[in-house]
């Protein structure tokens, strides 16, 4: 603490002479700087006026003085004409107010200059004497806009200095030589000043000074405003007092609030260590009590109110895991849901290959054999997770008691009115009384008959699946109707069905939306012209007598893609082979 306010109050104090430097250094040269402009523009004024006078009309200056009055403070104006190199003769008075007892120059102080200025601070005033011809030199006088400012009290003290050395102020010049002398060391320093303006600090018989200056009138006035450092600096030296006082006070008072308080701190932390104790070794009932309203007591809450949620984590660490162990069996039963093996005939082979995305699937598909047909349904329910392997529960069951229904039907079968738009009328209603209508099943269906090689097919809201051609090598879009998701539909609907006829090297290609979604480490997705091209090409390159199952080197190639473990992926992955 003693080092910290020794720090304190060496860096206070400089932060505090710094700011108040920069608050007074600039207040100089707004003064100056507004003292300057002032003179300036007055002075232009009046410039303005004798330069309009005409030496030629005897009634101009009279008529151009009086006009220029009625707007401005002007006291007066005196015209002179020459009586000698050095003496001038009052020729003529305008206005009755001019201060002046005689022409404060020369004739030769005019050789080089047609104006001449000179600034009582005093009074706020300026004189100007112009020489109009070589006959004739005016002289007013008026009175300064920042007069206030110049005359008034302050220890800002204010200076106007001619540049050609000549001092129009001599409120200082009067006064004791030693000002005098401070005054002539600053005009010099001043005037040697290679800028136009600014503020510098002036060192005078060992004495600092703050001078803030500015040339005006194209440098013929030097504004001056000077004021000694130390009385500049006066509140500043008083603030950084009163702040080591303080800092001094707070120092004992914290000591003596510290020897007041350690005690019952002390107290408080051995009861705080005693129960971090306790809980370490696995006692999580531990409660502490303190008395008091102080930050101590608070940790004490916030330590019971941690022993709590430890206990409660580790209760609800038991129920997560017997949850992933059902979670577990319920993935166990889902697989249930699907073939374990494929389909083979000497007319029809249907291999099929799912890969999940988590624990439970939304993605399903199965197959079954009634007469002559194989009935065959793909898809995938919207969603993830346990939501998604529920509805799939549904609609295995409702497939499955339609199948059973139909395998009771003696008579031959009829592919569309009674195998796959039943079918789908009744999957949609499950789906849609099941959840609200709020799931949907975007799915594939069809109808194969073992016989006649013919094939029904109905496409509800799902990708348009491929067919490959072992002779050409190439991959084609089926082409069916496309009808809404099942779920979706509120009434009985007849479905879009298409017939075709399967050849002997067409191949069926169907896969669920997970097959080309991006790949969660960077976002890469599997590009669909490249993977079929690069599939046609291993499908072409196997064995011609030997049966190439197509999903399950689809799903080779998709592992290569998005990784072995099944979380990488982002969504669940089902590909189907029909040939």
């Amino acid at each position: 603490l003693v080092t910290s306010l020794a720090v304190y109050s060496y860096v206070g104090s400089n932060l505090i002479v710094a700011d108040k430097s920069s608050y007074i250094f600039d207040f100089i040269f707004s003064k100056v700087k507004f003292a300057s402009q002032s003179i300036e523009l007055d002075t232009l004024r009046v410039v303005h006026f004798l330069e309009k006078i005409n030496p030629e009309d005897p009634n101009s200056p009279s008529k151009e003085f009086y006009q220029f009055k009625d707007f401005f403070h002007i006291n007066g104006m005196e015209i002179f004409t020459p009586e000698s190199k050095q003496g001038l003769n009052l020729f003529k008075i305008l206005g009755g107010d001019l201060k002046v007892s005689k022409f404060p120059w020369s004739v030769s102080d005019f050789d080089k200059r047609t104006y001449r200025y000179q600034v009582d601070t005093t009074t706020g005033t300026m004189l100007i004497g112009m020489k109009k011809t070589q006959d004739q030199f005016y002289l007013t006088q008026f009175k300064l806009s920042s007069s206030d400012m110049m005359t008034g009290a302050g220890i800002y003290n204010l200076l106007i200095m001619d540049a050609a050395d000549q001092v129009e102020d001599e409120k200082l010049g009067s006064e004791k030589d030693q000002a005098s002398k401070v005054t002539q060391e600053i005009r010099s320093v001043v005037k040697n000043s290679k800028f136009a303006s600014g503020v510098r600090e002036i060192q005078v018989l060992n004495k600092d000074f703050l001078t803030g200056y500015d040339r005006v009138l194209n440098g013929n006035l030097i504004v001056i405003s000077m004021v000694p450092k130390d009385r500049a600096f006066l509140a500043a030296h008083d603030l950084v007092i009163k702040s080591i006082v303080l800092g001094v006070g707070i120092f004992f008072l914290v000591a003596g609030l510290a020897l007041l308080l350690v005690r019952g701190i002390l107290i408080k932390i051995k009861e705080l260590v005693a129960g971090t104790i306790r809980v370490s070794a696995g006692d999580f009932d531990t409660q502490i009590k303190l008395e008091g309203q102080d930050e101590l007591n608070s940790l004490a809450d916030s330590f019971n109110a941690m022993s709590e949620r430890i206990k409660a984590l580790i209760i609800e660490t038991a129920d997560k895991a017997r949850m992933s162990k059902e979670l577990e069996t319920a993935s166990l039963v889902q697989t249930c849901f699907i073939p374990s093996v494929p389909f083979v005939s000497e007319s029809i082979k249907i291999y099929g290959s799912s890969v999940n995305a988590s624990e439970c699937s939304g993605d399903w598909w199965q197959y079954a054999q009634v007469q002559d047909y194989v009935v065959l349904v793909m898809g995938d329910v919207t969603g993830h997770g346990v939501s998604a392997a529920l509805i799939t529960a549904i609609i295995y069951s409702t497939y499955y008691n339609f199948i059973e229904a139909l395998k009771q039907i003696r008579g031959p079968l009829n592919a569309e009115e009674q195998i796959l738009n039943p079918l789908l009328n009744l999957l949609n209603q499950a789906i849609a009384s099941a959840h609200n209508a709020e799931a949907a099943f975007p799915c594939v269906a069809a109808a194969f008959n073992l016989k006649t090689k013919q094939f029904w097919s109905v496409n509800a809201g799902h990708i348009t699946p491929f067919i490959f051609n072992r002779a050409t090598g190439q991959f084609g879009l089926m082409k069916d109707a496309v009808d809404l998701p099942l779920g979706q539909y509120r009434e009985a609907h007849r479905f879009g069905i298409s017939e075709s006829r399967l050849e002997l090297d067409d191949q069926l290609f169907w896969y669920t939306d997970g097959l080309f979604d991006e790949r969660s480490s960077d976002g890469v997705r599997i590009k669909k012209k490249s993977f079929f091209r690069d599939l046609a090409a291993k499908l072409q390159e196997s064995e011609k007598s030997k049966p190439v199952i197509l999903s399950e080197l689809a799903v080779q190639e998709a592992r290569l893609f998005f990784g072995s473990e099944p979380k990488n992926r982002p969504d669940d992955i089902t590909i189907l082979s029909i040939f």
